[in-house]
């Protein structure tokens, strides 16, 4: 081999390491993003992330059916009991036969019966109540009666106030929407606002018993903790539920951090805590037990679980299908 050709493999040889390096460099640029990628799409979607808040279309396609549908053979029927109650009767009659327009004669057979039942249109009534004026003969004070089932200062009686409060954070229906539903079986026309300030002076009217559902909960030997995405007027929120074995208590906050736990729990709440494992309630000082629900999940993901080899990933495996035995054998 001349000297020129060994320079040349000795040149070619040189840009070929500038590159190597160069794609070494990039590739530890590109792990470094994906890393930071991984992290960011954590928070936002993991064991923990509500199933509502994740994409129908990323969601995966299950088949829980197992067996045939339809009740087993030899099941008592489940259908709509008759009501003991009959409002009315109607005797229906016709003049000529639907099939052919001829004349009809009524056969002394049996009748037939068939019930319906019929929604009728609900009502409203507006009351005007007189309320004559007292003095009190002992301190002088003017003092008048009550107006029964209605708020302080409200334009409503209650159970205006509670069918908003079922419509709205029960059945989580938009304000517009509920505003359409009382135009249209009822006939009524209220603004949002209307129904926004019905809520809040709801709120005020039961304050006293909701600090005494948070004392019961703070109280309660086990308590089942989780928050789902709420939204108002568009803006995300996080509707919170803390449920115990006679107790429910809601509250729709802004953040999905510690200081809501704090906030009803406290620090020294007793009992049980059940979570899906969300570090703000690490901070609760109570015993805790985490999801099955949450953690059988986190055993589909086997980036958690780097096997050395096919042995440790079976063994993982039985682990898996024993605690989801146990799982079902506890709910059972």
């Amino acid at each position: 081999m001349n000297e020129e050709k060994y320079k040349e493999l000795l040149e070619e040889n040189r840009l070929l390491k500038d590159k190597l390096g160069l794609f070494e460099q990039q590739l530890q640029t590109q792990a470094k993003r994906i890393d930071q990628l991984e992290a960011e799409l954590r928070k936002y979607k993991n064991e923990n992330t509500p199933t509502s808040a994740i994409p129908y279309y990323e969601k995966e396609n299950l088949n829980h059916r197992h067996r045939k549908s339809g009740q087993k053979e030899g099941h008592r029927g489940a259908s709509r009991t008759k009501p003991e109650k009959i409002d009315r009767e109607e005797k229906l009659t016709i003049d000529a036969s639907p099939c052919c327009d001829a004349p009809v004669k009524e056969m002394k057979a049996k009748p037939k019966e068939r019930i319906i039942t019929r929604l009728l249109n609900p009502k409203i009534e507006n009351v005007k109540y007189i309320k004559p004026r007292y003095v009190c003969t002992c301190c002088g004070k003017e003092v008048q009666p009550e107006v029964p089932n209605a708020i302080p200062n409200a334009r409503f009686d209650l159970s205006f106030a509670i069918l908003i409060s079922f419509l709205s954070v029960g059945m989580n229906i938009p304000f517009e929407k509920i505003k359409q539903l009382l135009k249209f079986v009822w006939g009524l026309d209220v603004s949002e606002a209307t129904i926004s300030n019905t809520l809040t002076k709801l709120g005020e009217f039961l304050g006293e018993d909701y600090e005494k559902l948070k004392s019961d909960i703070k109280k309660s030997a086990v308590r089942y903790n989780d928050e789902t995405g709420w939204r108002i007027l568009g803006k995300g929120n996080w509707f919170w539920a803390f449920i115990a074995e006679k107790t429910a208590l809601y509250t729709v906050e802004k953040s999905r951090g510690k200081k809501v736990v704090r906030k009803i729990l406290g620090k020294k709440a007793n009992g049980v805590d059940v979570s899906d494992g969300l570090k703000s309630y690490d901070q609760l000082q109570s015993r805790k037990q985490k999801c099955w629900a949450h953690i059988l999940r986190r055993f589909k993901r086997e980036v958690y679980f780097p096997f050395k080899d096919k042995r440790e990933k079976r063994d993982f495996r039985k682990l898996e299908n024993s605690l989801k035995l146990g799982c079902c054998t506890t709910q059972t």
